[in-house]
């Protein structure tokens, strides 16, 4: 971290859990933190998504919490080959808590993540969008899903498996709509 900032490493797990060797998701200039991975069942790999500072000239605010895009990557079948980190959402001020469910129907994933890019007056508002298995998203730079007053914080995104009867995701979030005291809200997508 000293000489290139906090990075995201990982590595592949044995069904005895035995840890595999460490591998480089993104030793990138600038930090990277909290990276969240979703599984794909048909090609055997992983989208890992994080917090990149590569994106601060985003900033607006002057918030550190905004100098922050997602990126992500896609970790091939059993840890094999390079990983290049791409963008995933850029936009202005920052984007934060990415979180990932699979939609077994159509072989991509649901991505939400909370966003300050309606400046600090409007506080941060929850996003989401299909996403590839490549990491591409599919509703451009993502779709409103709440934009209430106050903030909207830590999406979760349940998996989506039609075959047992769960047709859509839900996406639930921590809000502050009401004033200081958080409640929970959601959507199914």
């Amino acid at each position: 971290q000293a000489t290139n900032g906090a990075d995201i490493y990982g590595a592949w797990i044995a069904g005895d859990g035995t840890a595999g060797p460490e591998m480089a998701i993104c030793a990138c200039a600038s930090d990277q933190w909290n990276p969240v991975a979703g599984y794909d069942p048909v090609s055997n790999t992983f989208l890992v998504v994080f917090l990149d500072a590569r994106g601060s000239s985003n900033n607006q605010t002057g918030n550190v919490n905004d100098n922050f895009d997602l990126y992500g990557a896609v970790i091939p079948a059993g840890g094999s080959g390079s990983v290049t980190a791409f963008p995933v959402v850029s936009a202005i001020n920052g984007q934060r808590g990415p979180q990932i469910g699979y939609d077994h129907g159509n072989g991509q994933y649901y991505m939400a993540w909370n966003d300050r890019r309606g400046g600090l007056s409007v506080g941060y508002d929850i996003y989401g969008s299909r996403v590839t298995t490549t990491g591409t998203l599919l509703e451009g730079r993502g779709a409103l899903l709440a934009g209430a007053a106050g903030n909207q914080f830590r999406p979760m995104v349940t998996d989506r498996r039609p075959a047992s009867g769960v047709s859509n995701h839900l996406v639930a979030w921590t809000d502050y709509r009401n004033g200081s005291q958080a409640d929970v809200y959601g959507v199914t997508v």
